[in-house]
């Protein structure tokens, strides 16, 4: 407990940060209008007041029923930027150095042997000397073969597509998307090209544009005006949307979103807190791991030593004949039924273009 206490010593490493984009000199950025509007936000401003009368609340969108709402990206997107992070921390734990603490084993892998337990000589020295030797084999006839070393497959059974062809096109396109994301991050030359602008539109040299009627419009807004009074029977409110009875409206994402962001930067914490030196209060423990065995319980011989003793023996065995004989190890195969190539080969021989 006390060695896990004292601060580790980190090696001091020289680092080289890339993370920055690499921007051109030529790129120009402008600046962020977000002064401005914090400025105009924060200045008075003469509010015109309206009577109740004069209200009208259209706060509220106006949705169509045909309308439906997906889900919003954003789910997928922090669920991406968080699989890059984790993948970035457990890449920048792996390449530091560890200080790993030097350890004294212990052996106990060999199988406990008793004293009296005699083991036979293995017979594979033997086999491996028959087999060597030279046999007579007995001719058969083609009306005399059966082959029986296909396996029996049921008419009915059908055998579905092999996966290793989608697997394959996940494969490449991995490839594919590790090129590109590789090819994206290089430095590139630009070739420098002369431009020439026609997004303007053409106009005819006798067309003649006439003035817009904004200027006039905002003249007549700016004028006093004569309202004309509505009484209480007359008045229609149609400010609320109308919505469809058939329309139903999802529940909104974002409440989700920000349950996930809450529980990143939960976890974040959590993370900077372990990663910080505790002072550990000294614990005495009681080992209860062993089994709690009754006075009353007793605990028999195990039969191992027996069924050795058994096995070292010598056994009479009985004797069979040729004609007595029933040799079923090979499957029963139906003669009707026609294996086909096994796919494997193709796919391992597409796999092995693509590394080349």
């Amino acid at each position: 407990m006390a060695a896990l206490a004292k601060p580790a010593q980190l090696k001091h490493v020289d680092v080289n940060d890339k993370s920055a984009p690499v921007i051109d000199s030529e790129v120009k950025l402008r600046e962020a209008p977000q002064k401005k509007v914090l400025e105009e936000l924060g200045k008075e401003h003469a509010l015109k007041h309206v009577d109740d009368k004069e209200k009208k609340d259209a706060s509220e969108p106006k949705i169509d029923a045909t309308i439906k709402i997906g889900e919003a990206p954003q789910k997928a997107i922090l669920t991406e930027v968080q699989t890059a992070v984790a993948h970035k921390e457990v890449k920048k734990e792996i390449t530091q150095e560890h200080q790993l603490k030097h350890v004294e084993t212990k052996d106990s892998a060999a199988p406990k042997i008793d004293a009296d337990a005699h083991i036979k000589e293995a017979p594979q020295k033997q086999v491996f000397a028959e087999i060597g030797k030279e046999h007579a084999l007995k001719h058969v006839d083609a009306a005399a073969k059966h082959d029986a070393s296909g396996p029996k497959i049921d008419p009915n059974v059908h055998v579905g597509e092999a996966p290793q062809k989608a697997i394959l096109t996940e494969v490449q396109a991995a490839v594919a998307l590790k090129e590109i994301k590789k090819e994206i991050v290089q430095d590139h030359t630009l070739k420098h090209v002369e431009t020439k602008d026609s997004a303007a539109p053409k106009i005819e040299a006798d067309f003649k544009l006439r003035e817009a009627p904004q200027k006039q419009v905002f003249a007549e807004i700016g004028k006093d005006h004569s309202l004309k009074h509505v009484d209480d029977k007359e008045k229609h409110d149609a400010s609320v949307p109308k919505i469809e009875p058939t329309a139903h409206v999802g529940e909104n994402p974002m409440k989700a979103i920000l349950s996930e962001v809450q529980a990143a930067a939960a976890h974040k914490e959590i993370k900077k807190e372990i990663t910080q030196e505790h002072q550990l209060k000294h614990v005495e423990t009681k080992d209860s791991a062993a089994p709690k065995i009754d006075a009353d319980v007793h605990i028999k011989e195990a039969p191992q030593k027996q069924v050795f003793a058994e096995i070292g023996k010598d056994h009479s065995l009985k004797h069979v004949d040729d004609k007595e004989k029933h040799d079923a190890s090979a499957p029963k195969v139906d003669p009707t039924v026609k294996i086909g190539e096994a796919p494997q080969k193709k796919v391992l021989e597409e796999l092995t273009k693509e590394k080349k």
